[in-house]
């Protein structure tokens, strides 16, 4: 049975207790600051090569979290909730892989892919935990976080699991406006910290971008690049200026390029891959 969609759209407008009622619109929620995060963590991609790509499991958080604003902006707040606690997770699966030892990574891996039995959020960051030394040394520098998202989360279950009246859209007409209100202020605090947690998973990948905000470990990076290896620094506008101690530092190294438009880096690549494969063959 075909149904025409102005049928199927009065259907659903007519139901008593549609999530229209809990839109949250444009001047109720920071919307173009939240895209904002998500922007700026996907242009974080990492320059490691890995099997599977960390990038994928960074991205499809950055989609999940983008995702989680639409809903929200529908009024599906249940639904909202949980597309954000899976961007946590997802990113969680994408940075255990990555800290992994080979074999233990494809086991793991086959078990994902295969669609087997695989480990819970808490027991992947326990695994986490144990593997990753960079990721721990994160969490003890910001142990609020830690704390912070285990609560979040738990909060956000109710929700996701309708626990207590305040997660019913079925709820008295004349408490909607204020229950509304707990709820976009409950989801914008579990959107931004987990995407702190999404950007310290990210790091515990791969800290170079720590490292470049640091002189002494740029200088480290310099002498231990080799002449011949190329290197190119991404330095979007949006992310500020490098200082002059830094470009005076990055003019001296071989075979280096700054670009600060994503447009040019394949441009940037191929280039680097011409000029570092010449030999004195090619040229005499």
């Amino acid at each position: 049975m075909n149904f025409k969609d102005e049928y199927i759209n009065s259907q659903m407008f007519s139901w008593r207790h549609h999530p229209l009622r809990y839109v949250a619109r444009e001047d109720e929620l920071a919307y173009s600051r939240l895209y904002d995060y998500i922007e700026q963590l996907a242009d974080s991609v990492s320059g490691l090569v890995s099997t599977p790509s960390f990038n994928q499991f960074l991205l499809e958080s950055c989609q999940l979290l983008a995702n989680s604003l639409d809903l929200i902006h529908q009024g599906y707040f249940d639904a909202a909730f949980y597309s954000v606690r899976q961007a946590g997770e997802v990113i969680l699966i994408g940075t255990l892989f990555s800290n992994l030892e080979e074999s233990e990574r494809k086991a793991k891996y086959e078990k994902w892919v295969s669609l087997d039995r695989f480990p819970s959020f808490s027991e992947l960051s326990k695994m986490l935990r144990s593997k990753d030394i960079e990721y721990r040394d994160l969490l003890e520098q910001m142990p609020e976080i830690d704390e912070l998202i285990s609560k979040l989360n738990k909060r956000a279950n109710k929700y996701i699991h309708k626990q207590g009246h305040e997660s019913f859209y079925t709820k008295p007409y004349e408490v909607v406006s204020e229950s509304a209100r707990r709820i976009r202020e409950d989801f914008t605090v579990y959107f931004k910290t987990t995407v702190k947690v999404c950007s310290i998973f990210r790091l515990a990948v791969d800290p170079f971008p720590i490292l470049l905000n640091d002189p002494e470990e740029i200088n480290a990076v310099v002498r231990g690049k080799k002449p011949q290896c190329e290197s190119i620094v991404y330095c979007p506008p949006e992310k500020g200026r490098i200082d002059a101690q830094g470009m005076k530092l990055l003019s001296m190294i071989p075979f280096t390029a700054l670009c600060n438009f994503r447009g040019r880096m394949v441009n940037d690549v191929l280039l680097m891959m011409l000029s570092t494969s010449f030999k004195g063959k090619d040229i005499n």
